[in-house]
Protein backbone atom coordinates (compact mmCIF):
# COMPACT_ATOMS: atom_id res chain seq x y z
CA UNK A 1 0.00 0.00 0.00
CA UNK A 2 2.78 2.45 0.81
CA UNK A 3 4.56 2.12 -2.98
CA UNK A 4 0.93 2.81 -3.89
CA UNK A 5 0.70 6.12 -1.87
CA UNK A 6 4.15 7.32 -3.06
CA UNK A 7 3.45 6.37 -7.00
CA UNK A 8 4.24 8.83 -9.14
CA UNK A 9 1.24 8.20 -11.05
CA UNK A 10 -1.73 10.69 -9.57
CA UNK A 11 -4.35 8.43 -10.29
CA UNK A 12 -2.90 5.49 -8.47
CA UNK A 13 -1.98 7.62 -5.42
CA UNK A 14 -5.55 8.83 -5.40
CA UNK A 15 -6.71 5.33 -5.96
CA UNK A 16 -4.85 4.24 -3.32
CA UNK A 17 -6.14 6.84 -0.47
CA UNK A 18 -9.68 6.27 -1.64
CA UNK A 19 -9.31 2.81 -0.48
CA UNK A 20 -6.91 3.46 2.52
CA UNK A 21 -9.35 3.39 5.11
CA UNK A 22 -10.35 -0.60 3.86
CA UNK A 23 -6.78 -1.64 3.63
CA UNK A 24 -6.19 0.06 7.85
CA UNK A 25 -9.45 -1.74 8.95
CA UNK A 26 -7.15 -5.04 8.19
CA UNK A 27 -3.86 -3.48 9.84
CA UNK A 28 -3.49 -4.18 13.49
CA UNK A 29 -3.92 -0.80 15.50
CA UNK A 30 -0.53 -0.56 16.49
CA UNK A 31 0.57 -0.21 12.86
CA UNK A 32 -1.60 2.07 11.50
CA UNK A 33 0.31 4.39 12.71
CA UNK A 34 3.08 4.46 9.90
CA UNK A 35 -0.10 5.66 7.67
CA UNK A 36 -1.21 8.75 9.11
CA UNK A 37 1.74 10.77 7.31
CA UNK A 38 -0.19 10.24 4.07
CA UNK A 39 -3.83 11.63 5.38
CA UNK A 40 -1.90 15.15 6.57
CA UNK A 41 -1.11 18.10 4.29
CA UNK A 42 1.56 20.19 5.20
CA UNK A 43 2.01 23.62 3.81
CA UNK A 44 5.32 23.15 3.11
CA UNK A 45 4.53 20.86 0.30
CA UNK A 46 3.70 22.39 -2.91
CA UNK A 47 0.90 21.49 -5.31
CA UNK A 48 2.72 19.35 -7.25
CA UNK A 49 3.31 17.01 -4.40
CA UNK A 50 -0.04 17.28 -2.87
CA UNK A 51 -2.79 18.74 -6.07
CA UNK A 52 -6.11 19.71 -5.05
CA UNK A 53 -7.06 16.26 -6.34
CA UNK A 54 -5.81 14.41 -3.39
CA UNK A 55 -7.23 16.86 -1.18
CA UNK A 56 -10.28 16.61 -2.43
CA UNK A 57 -10.30 12.55 -1.70
CA UNK A 58 -8.80 13.00 1.31
CA UNK A 59 -11.83 15.49 2.46
CA UNK A 60 -13.92 13.29 0.89
CA UNK A 61 -12.84 9.85 3.02
CA UNK A 62 -11.79 11.94 6.03
CA UNK A 63 -15.13 10.71 8.34
CA UNK A 64 -13.82 6.80 7.10
CA UNK A 65 -10.54 7.09 8.77
CA UNK A 66 -11.86 9.00 12.01
CA UNK A 67 -12.44 5.30 13.51
CA UNK A 68 -9.40 3.73 12.74
CA UNK A 69 -7.72 6.43 14.82
CA UNK A 70 -9.92 6.77 17.46
CA UNK A 71 -7.63 5.64 20.66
Amino acid sequence: MERFLKDQVNEIRSGALKNLHIFLAEVKPENRLAFIKYLEYKDGQTEGQYEWRMKLVLAQNLGKFATLFDS
